[in-house]
């Protein structure tokens, strides 16, 4: 009977222990898992917030960068590479450089772009100028781009601008194009240099600037961009510098232009036309940069310009036949 207790006994203390041993042990268990899923979940934040970085760097390739040596990222574009103090679409391109593209890319492509103007209610005019089928060994566009279709120093790259008057022509900002006659008033305008690399040899397109880059954007296997500001302003009368005689020469030849412009366009008077919407621009009617442009061209070049959008047919011809 003793022998039979001390066994239930020890039974029941053994049982009690394993408990105690089992509630104890859990914790410690249970909070070793808590411990470690944690760090699990920091981790996977830690994990979550790196790619989150890294996707917000560049598409496609992410240490895939475009820079410039001319001007700081997200600052203001100084004033040679835009129209600023002379006539509109004048200015030479900055110095871009990038690094880090995917490694099967075989070609790159870089278009300029007004974001503000993307974003308005007439994104067409966004589109500035691209240049594509540029070697995947070159990783620099200089300063000062030549002015031609295949610029030598891209390596048989070709380029198109949005301006018509200068099809193969950087064609930097101009967001206060109407500063001379608007009493003086500037637009700031946010602009993007981006870069496309492409898994392609060569690309054959003849479409605009927007089609250009919309193409290229689609086909991409990776792209970055660099930002950059600008609020400027064309000379007012680009050709005012003329001498008094040249001057003087010049009202007498507007006024003969004006009676002949007048007699030939149904009475419309395109010389005062044209002195009131372009010449602040392009300079005055004997002097000007655009001698020689058709109607059509005119509408083409300038239809982003709400007095040169809003005039007719027959008051275009006017300003052609006072431009002959």
């Amino acid at each position: 009977m003793n022998k039979i207790f001390v066994v239930c006994g020890l039974a029941t203390l053994s049982a009690a222990l394993a408990a105690c041993g089992s509630d104890g042990g859990g914790d410690v268990s249970s909070s070793s898992s808590s411990s470690s899923s944690s760090s699990s979940s920091s981790s996977s934040s830690s994990s979550s917030s790196s790619s989150s970085s890294a996707s917000s760097s560049s598409s496609g390739g992410a240490d895939f960068t475009i820079l410039s040596a001319s001007f700081d990222a997200n600052g203001s574009l100084p004033a040679e590479f835009s129209c600023e103090g002379k006539a509109f679409g004048d200015g030479i391109s900055p110095e871009l450089y990038w690094s880090d593209a995917p490694d099967n890319t075989k070609t790159y492509a870089i278009s300029f772009k007004d974001l503000t103007a993307l974003s308005g209610s007439n994104p067409s005019l966004g589109y500035h100028w691209v240049i594509w089928n540029i070697p995947e060994s070159i990783t620099l566009l200089p300063r000062n781009l030549s002015a031609t279709r295949n610029p030598s120093e891209m390596g048989g790259a070709e380029q198109k601008s949005a301006n018509i008057s200068s099809p193969y022509k950087y064609f930097g900002p101009c967001p206060s194009y109407n500063y001379c006659s608007n009493g003086g008033h500037r637009d700031l305008h946010n602009y993007t240099f981006t870069i496309y690399a492409l898994d392609q040899a060569s690309i054959e397109h003849d479409g605009s600037v927007e089609d250009l880059d919309e193409y290229l954007g689609s086909i991409a296997i990776a792209k970055a961009e660099v930002r950059v500001n600008s609020d400027a302003a064309p000379l007012c009368g680009s050709s005012s510098s003329s001498s008094s005689s040249s001057s003087s020469s010049s009202s007498s030849s507007s006024s003969s232009s004006s009676s002949s412009s007048s007699s030939s366009s149904g009475g419309i008077d395109g010389a005062a036309l044209y002195q009131s919407i372009c010449s602040s621009c392009h300079g005055s009617l004997a002097n000007s940069t655009k001698r020689g442009r058709t109607a059509q061209q005119i509408r083409a070049a300038m239809f982003w310009v709400d007095e040169v959008a809003n005039l007719s047919d027959a008051e275009l011809q006017a300003i052609e036949d006072a431009l002959k």
